[in-house]
């Protein structure tokens, strides 16, 4: 009888049948996904967090070439990786994958080949850790550098060009009363002059897409505005019937009442040309409180709290999902170019304005159903007391006379010409120094100050900071057509009569200071 011990070997077994247990658990219950494929690139193994990531069930993917939870147009990088395994070579990189739905997940992979004893190629390893959130962060990064970037650029062209046409309409103008003194025909001069103010209007939206545009931002009640809204709402074309869902308690957000009327419309006249043969549109209010995670992936600056919402629905034909994380681009449009209404500025202008006060928009639309806007304001408390705008003007006396400081030697002569022929006695300034210099000098004679913001070596706020030593009662209206600094003028608001933009009529400019120089 011969008897083989062979409790060693069965232990041996055991603790390797531990071990194999031992790491399926940390496989499976890993935090990051992992996918296992063959040198065909068939699954053999994936763990169930990565199954949950990319949207199927285990049992679903095993067996399936990995290519096919590709994007067609990422195959070609793929392949290209794959031949570095091929070669025994380790490798991270980004890779995005279809989900099951259809969407994108993006992720990181840290991929390892599996070599045979002989050192033979016989699949790869490769371990996922989702990145989709950051992608998106990173997405709107750019995305706010790049509107930065554009600010910076369309703010220095606008400035220049407010002043050619600053220049147009206000010697045309003084011509106009020429010829209409000498019975002239000016039907060509008001053609200049109507295409210098429809110019004028487009400056202004490239100014606002770079959030470079002077806005008031107060304590504002977003129900108040849209029922004053509401008259010229309904009158728009293709509206059949317009309903207006507002919450019953005050919403108080901080925002320029101007430009939220101006979004408020924008999105209005979307939806009535997204609706050509009739249609419903929704405005609807309601209070929301997020949370840092959702501000955070919407949009980098938003920040956690109490925030109103804003609803605009239409039942138009709606927006191709291919080209909806491109509505808010500049100059994309899906109308004819050619079409001064299809510049593709609307919804970029409007997505700056929410964003310059920390609030965001989002879109969701379907094809033939429909499309929903949701702006997101962070609210405000109500101002306890009434906010008082208006600024004490003591009596100047008419004779004294009126420092012009403008860098634009041909807008100076202009605005000098103007008030010259009005009966005021005008001193030129050609910058903020040469100005302060001026009034050192003359300020016993100078009863009102006409001042631009943006001139070389010394801007206006610094400016009228030094004319306020000299005199803290200085009269200054300011005259300009651009804040390179978005805020600028807010600092000078408080010591500032009035505030005109360029470009503008002369009569304009003539009609404030007779006010301000006649108390």
């Amino acid at each position: 009888l011969i008897v083989d011990d062979y409790t060693e070997l069965k232990e041996a077994e055991k603790l390797l049948q531990a071990s194999k247990e031992k790491y399926q658990r940390i496989v499976e219950t890993a935090n990051e996904g992992i996918w296992v494929v063959d040198d065909t690139q068939t699954t053999t193994f994936i763990n169930v967090k990565m199954a949950e990531m990319i949207g199927y069930a285990v049992d679903e993917i095993i067996g399936k070439n990995f290519e096919s939870f590709l994007f067609t147009e990422d195959l070609i990088d793929h392949r290209e990786k794959m031949e570095h395994r091929r070669q025994g070579k380790p490798d991270d990189y980004n890779q995005r994958l279809c989900r099951k739905d259809g969407s994108e997940l993006w992720t990181r992979v840290s991929a390892t080949p599996i070599l045979e004893s002989e050192g033979n190629f016989q699949g790869a390893f490769m371990m996922f850790s989702d990145m989709t959130q950051e992608r998106a962060l990173q997405l709107q990064l750019f995305q706010s550098q790049k509107m930065e970037a554009l600010g910076i650029l369309v703010g220095g062209i606008a400035h220049d060009f407010n002043n050619m046409l600053q220049i147009i309409i206000g010697y045309g103008e003084l011509l106009m009363g020429d010829i209409e003194q000498a019975k002239g025909e000016t039907r060509l001069l008001t053609t200049i002059l109507k295409t210098a103010q429809t110019a004028s209007e487009q400056v202004t939206k490239f100014m606002e897409l770079g959030q470079q545009s002077m806005v008031f931002p107060k304590p504002t009640d977003l129900n108040a505005r849209i029922r004053e809204l509401e008259p010229v709402i309904s009158k728009l074309p293709n509206i059949a019937h317009l309903e207006i869902d507002l919450i019953a308690e005050p919403t108080i957000i901080k925002q320029d009442p101007g430009q939220l009327g101006q979004i408020i419309m924008i999105l209005a006249t979307n939806a009535s040309e997204a609706m050509p043969n009739g249609g419903q549109l929704e405005l609807s209010t309601s209070k929301v409180m997020l949370d840092e995670a959702f501000s955070k992936t919407h949009y980098q600056g938003a920040k956690a709290g109490p925030h109103v919402l804003l609803t605009v629905t239409d039942t138009g034909k709606g927006i191709d999902e291919a080209i909806l994380p491109m509505i808010f681009d500049p100059f994309f449009s899906t109308k004819e170019r050619g079409n001064i209404k299809g510049m593709g500025l609307g919804l970029s202008v409007l997505r700056g304005i929410v964003q310059q006060r920390g609030g965001f928009v989002t879109c969701k639309s379907d094809l033939d159903r429909g499309s929903t806007f949701r702006l997101y304001f962070p609210e405000i408390e109500p101002p306890t007391t009434p906010v008082s705008e208006d600024t004490t003007i003591s009596q100047i006396e008419f004779e004294k006379g009126i420092l012009v400081v403008e860098d634009s030697s041909l807008v100076g002569v202009l605005e000098r010409t103007a008030l010259d022929a009005a009966g005021y006695q005008t001193i030129p300034a050609s910058n903020g120094k040469d100005a302060v210099n001026v009034y050192k000098e003359r300020h016993s004679e100078i009863g009102l100050v006409i001042l631009d913001i943006l001139m070389p070596e010394m801007n206006g706020r610094d400016c009228l900071m030094e004319l306020r030593k000299i005199n803290p009662l200085v009269k200054v209206i300011v005259f300009t057509g651009y804040d390179p600094k978005g805020e600028l003028y807010l600092a000078m608001k408080p010591y500032v009569i009035s505030f005109l933009h360029k470009p503008c009529k002369m009569s304009q400019l003539v009609e404030v200071v007779q006010l301000v120089m006649e108390g």
